[in-house]
């Protein structure tokens, strides 16, 4: 679509496909039985009514606002998450000394396994830790004990989620720090990594994040699915990890721990702007909120 600049500010058309009534229009609109589509012919038939370019160009400003703000934050945090792992290659990879006897991720951290049925606790709000929440950026979904229908694990304090399902097709390697929420669960397509010492977070999270171990560990996939292949959880708790000095070990803490809870404060900034925008958007989009 190339809107006339003159009746029409692009971002606020962008905002327009983004709201209720479009989704709604699309929903109405779509054919078939078992993949829903929509032809361009009818998305160009798209009616909406829209106000004076003056507003349009103020609420398209609103909305980019918290838009650019939410995608700087995203680029802190991917541009931090590299100097982590930089400087985790540096430190016990490149740098590794030969004298560093070989044990397992096994040797520092537990499967942690703790279980609960939020079934019987329908009332109780759960931060569930899913798939899909890793995917729309990390963000834990509230949800009733009524509206889970499987059995979950419960996530302690200072852990590490790591993905079993599809590890060679998406990487999801999720670092919880000390602000785990209570009734805080995850899929049991997670694996839970409990280092034995706190001292030894952000060292497993390295070295299982470093892309190389990382492939390796998923290389072992098997199933009958081909869309659902998954790891045994062994592959993780007995893939080698080396024996690193302890005194090594805290002068990497005190470098990367500023960098990681960095970015668990900008991703609380990002989960704020995101409701912040998803709540305006449809107001300012049906003159709900004037300007």
């Amino acid at each position: 679509m190339n809107p006339n600049p003159q009746m029409l500010n692009r971002m606020y058309l962008y905002y327009e496909l983004q709201s209720p009534r479009f989704k709604a229009y699309i929903d109405q609109m779509s054919t078939g039985s078992t993949i829903q589509h929509i032809s361009l012919k009818t998305m160009r038939n798209y009616i909406f009514s829209c106000p004076p370019l003056s507003e349009q160009n103020r609420i398209a400003s609103i909305l980019s606002s918290l838009d650019d703000k939410i995608d700087l934050l995203n680029r802190e945090n991917a541009t931090l998450e590299a100097m982590a792992e930089t400087l985790f290659r540096q430190w016990f990879i490149e740098e590794a000394k030969e004298d560093w006897e070989e044990g397992t991720v096994s040797t520092f951290a537990e499967h942690y396994k703790e279980s609960v049925n939020p079934q019987k606790l329908p009332a109780t709000v759960f931060y569930h830790y899913s798939i899909p929440a890793f995917d729309n950026g990390k963000r834990p979904i509230q949800e009733l004990g009524e509206e889970i229908q499987s059995n979950k694990y419960v996530i302690p304090q200072d852990c590490i989620l790591f993905s079993k399902l599809n590890p060679h097709k998406d990487k999801r390697i999720w670092l919880m720090l000390d602000n785990i929420p209570q009734n805080a669960i995850c899929s049991t397509e997670f694996q839970i990594i409990k280092p034995k010492g706190i001292e030894y977070l952000y060292f497993l999270y390295g070295w299982l994040n470093n892309n190389e171990n990382y492939e390796e560990i998923a290389s072992g996939v098997g199933g009958t699915s081909g869309s659902h292949q998954r790891i045994d959880p062994k592959s993780i708790f007995t893939f080698v990890c080396p024996y690193v000095d302890s005194v090594l070990i805290q002068k990497y803490n005190k470098v990367v721990e500023p960098m990681f809870y960095k970015q668990r404060e900008n991703q609380k900034q990002i989960a704020s702007l995101t409701e912040q925008r998803d709540i305006l958007l449809p107001k300012l989009m049906s003159n709900e909120i004037a300007i």
